[in-house]
């Protein structure tokens, strides 16, 4: 098991990092004069080869945000740091936003001059934070040549001008009334909308303009990055929303794009919100037509599709009751089915799904149970990945900052008083001095909660104070609000500009009432209500229709979908195949979101279309992906 040795702090700070996907960073978009931080010279001097751009992009070598892990020493294997780019790129002189990056040098011997650029999902959800998993999935590509990955702008560790932690902790009480009032099963969508239009307000006082935050932009912040970082000739590996983004780059042609894979496709022309539920109807069918290819268990398992559409008006009807806590529902059987789109809890499940679908119709619930327990299935292969602690060494001690953070936190003064809480997440506003620091215990934090925080405070130094301030920063996002912020504001930025406003309620009715599946669109229906709603009143702007044309290329290109991928339908591969005339689609089994995290097959795949983009590529290793059913 790979072990990683952190303080507790830092464990907490990880896990809570892990679970909002969010990061801190200065309110204020970053000031068109670039950072006296330590410059870093670009590998070439040059123009800026994205559109409209004028002069060079500025990068800034800093230390990477989150453990490596393994053998990487940072600065040498793994160099991280940001490239300051134009909000809008018709203004180079205006905004600049800093896209956090991490540049994976190559460890063979011999390395390509290409890079593979990684374009991350989403939108907004960003990739630096779980570098080291990175690193893992993309050590085969990295043999043979660099790797670059970013934090698209507004995402992750580069959502900088969108940060709005602050104002979501000072107006947390009329977030909380609004939620109140709100009808329960409206509560979550006014939550949201609130923490959006606060963000918004609190971004365009700032002087940034939302309407910038779209996938023709991150497709010029590709050619920014590249030629930044001093490189002519380069390739893109996009996943999920970063598909779409490397669709749209392969569109605006930049020189020296070489080879794209396309892994979990999302093709523009799609209408995501009116078929939101496609790839998990896909996801069923394929199973049951893998069922059907394979003799022993058609003989066994015949018509599983029209079978499993009774059961699930059967188990509708007349749940399964297994105890007094717990039935088979529709509800359950569809949460395991789509299980299988999961890189950790999915692994062998397929196999027994037909079994389970037999004997529920029986009433029998031995499969199903085991399924749901575990103990039918393998370990899951990327166990090893988790953050642990080793168990024969104590982890270093807390900081004095460490400490006081972690102790102010845990007093009941800071958890039930909205405004001392409000004062303690706004000491980094304050001079890193001793005696604000006590000023503030003084003030907020009563007798019966202070002495620790006191006996700590009096302990520290004025540097102490300052890095406390950092962590107190880096806590403010975790804050319920803040933490859904950096989730959902660069989310709907991009969706509310050029997904939903193409998207129509009359049209998710339509797909709904004719999927073939109907048990796997529950849900679908309100959940496009509730995202063409939030988009009505945030201020995006409206991308141009064309944005939804197919990509035409001749660009090589290997598009690789997955069979269990509940997330983007597998047959939306072949709709971007259509017009990319040097494109090659690899189906794969046993595959869910994100084929490279699932096996070796893919990532090996990849990395030899990269090596050799003119050439057709081998597709062998898929036929061992097949599950193997189990038989009666």
């Amino acid at each position: 098991m790979k072990t990683t040795i952190i303080s507790f702090a830092a464990l907490v700070l990880l896990l809570a990092l892990a679970a909002c996907s969010t990061q801190v960073a200065t309110p204020a978009p970053e000031p068109t004069t670039p950072p006296q931080a330590e410059q870093v010279e670009p590998l070439t001097e040059g123009e800026g080869s994205a559109p409209s751009s004028k002069g060079l992009y500025a990068v800034t070598q800093s230390p990477c945000n989150t453990p490596l892990g393994g053998d990487e020493v940072e600065g040498e294997t793994i160099i991280c740091g940001t490239v300051s780019v134009p909000e809008n790129y018709d203004d180079p002189d205006g905004n600049r936003i800093p896209l956090s990056y991490a540049l994976l040098k190559a460890s063979g011997d011999s390395p390509a001059p290409d890079p593979v650029i990684f374009l991350h999902g989403g939108p907004g959800s960003g990739e630096l934070l779980t570098l080291s998993t990175f690193v893992e999935d993309f050590a085969t590509v990295r043999q043979d040549r660099d790797v670059v990955v970013f934090d698209q702008r507004g995402a992750g560790f580069s959502n900088a001008p969108l940060d709005c932690a602050m104002e979501l902790i000072e107006r947390e009480e009329e977030i909380t009334d609004a939620v109140a009032q709100a009808a329960p099963e409206d509560a979550d969508k006014v939550r949201q909308a609130k923490i959006l239009e606060i963000c918004a307000e609190a971004a365009q006082e700032r002087g940034v303009d939302l309407t910038q935050y779209n996938t023709i932009n991150n497709a010029r912040d590709v050619q920014s990055v590249v030629t930044a970082l001093g490189y002519e000739d380069f390739n893109l590996y996009g996943h999920s929303y970063g598909t779409k983004l490397a669709l749209e780059t392969m569109r605006q042609q930049p020189a020296g794009l070489r080879s794209v894979v396309v892994d979990s496709v999302m093709p523009p022309d799609i209408k995501m919100y009116e078929r939101s539920s496609e790839p998990a109807v896909e996801a069923a069918q394929a199973l049951f037509a893998a069922c059907a290819a394979d003799d022993a268990c058609n003989s066994a398992y015949p018509n599983l599709e029209s079978r499993f559409n009774q059961l699930m008006v059967q188990l509708e009807e007349a749940p399964i009751v297994l105890d007094e806590d717990q039935s088979i529902t529709p509800a359950a059987v569809v949460a395991l089915f789509n299980l299988r789109n999961s890189r950790y809890n999915g692994a062998g499940i397929s196999a027994y799904l037909p079994r389970m679908i037999a004997e529920l119709e029986q009433g029998v619930t031995d499969t199903y149970v085991g399924l749901v327990d575990g103990s039918l299935l393998p370990p899951s292969p990327f166990a090893d990945e988790e953050f642990a602690l080793d168990e024969e060494e104590s982890p270093p001690e807390l900081t004095l900052a460490e400490t006081f953070n972690f102790a102010a936190n845990s007093t009941e003064s800071l958890q039930a008083d909205p405004e001392a809480k409000r004062a303690y997440f706004a000491l980094p506003q304050q001079p890193a001095t001793q005696a604000t620091l006590l000023d503030f215990i003084d003030q907020y934090i009563p007798a019966a909660d202070n002495a620790a925080l006191l006996e700590t405070a009096q302990a520290m130094s004025d540097d102490d104070v300052a890095e406390l301030y950092t962590w107190i920063e880096k806590f403010a996002a975790f804050q319920p609000n803040p933490a859904m912020a950096t989730i959902i504001v660069p989310l709907h930025l991009f969706i509310c500009n050029e997904s939903v406003p193409f998207n129509t309620m009359d049209g998710a009715k339509a797909y709904i009432e004719s999927a073939p599946i109907p048990a796997m669109t529950q849900g679908a229906l309100a959940s496009a209500a509730n995202s063409i709603e939030l988009c009505d009143d945030f201020p995006t702007g409206t991308v141009d229709e064309s944005f939804h044309n197919p990509v035409s290329s001749d660009i090589p290109s290997l598009l690789m979908v997955g069979l269990n991928d509940t997330q983007t339908a597998s047959s939306w591969g072949s709709v971007a195949l259509e017009t990319l005339s040097n494109g090659h689609l690899a189906v794969f089994p046993e595959s869910g979101h994100g084929v490279y995290q699932f096996s070796q097959c893919a990532r090996d795949m990849g990395a030899a279309f990269f090596n050799q983009p003119d050439a057709a590529p081998d597709t062998a290793c898929i036929e061992a992906l097949k599950p193997e059913f189990a038989l009666p």
